[in-house]
């Protein structure tokens, strides 16, 4: 082996540098190890931070005095008088249906009771006791 003015042989050179890339490796792979483990908490916190932590109003609950309007009869809604959120006061109108149905309803039993009355009177007409008292109705 030869030697040089440093008094170190001419092949540990070799094994320096490959003891030296080993350490490089090494140190590289801390490097990556924490950088790794620090991008992933980084990513991590921007998800935290960016999202789920404030509540949205869009297709979600909030808690609010809500009450459910409904009507005593079924019908087609005419006119909405009021939009959502508005305040409301006593005898206020909201909506109004359609009095059309409601209308032909009304004929009708105008119509079933005029028969009825109808009916009653010629039976009334054609009993035999109030033909046995002179047509006199009964009071």
């Amino acid at each position: 082996m030869a030697t040089t003015n440093s008094g170190v042989s001419a092949y540990s050179a070799p094994q320096s540098r490959t003891g030296g890339l080993w350490a490089d490796k090494a140190r590289l792979r801390k490097f990556l190890m924490f950088s790794g483990v620090g991008a992933f908490f980084a990513i991590a916190a921007v998800f935290y931070l960016m999202g789920g932590r404030y509540m949205a109003s869009d297709n979600s609950y909030i808690r609010a005095n809500k009450l459910m309007v409904s009507t005593d009869v079924s019908g087609l809604v005419q006119s909405v008088n009021v939009r959502e959120g508005q305040q409301m006061t006593a005898g206020q109108v909201l909506f109004t249906l359609d009095p059309q149905p409601f209308e032909i309803a009304l004929e009708n039993a105008q119509a079933t009771l005029a028969s009825a009355v109808q009916d009653a009177e010629s039976t009334r007409a054609a009993s035999p006791f109030n033909r046995a008292l002179g047509g006199v109705g009964f009071p």
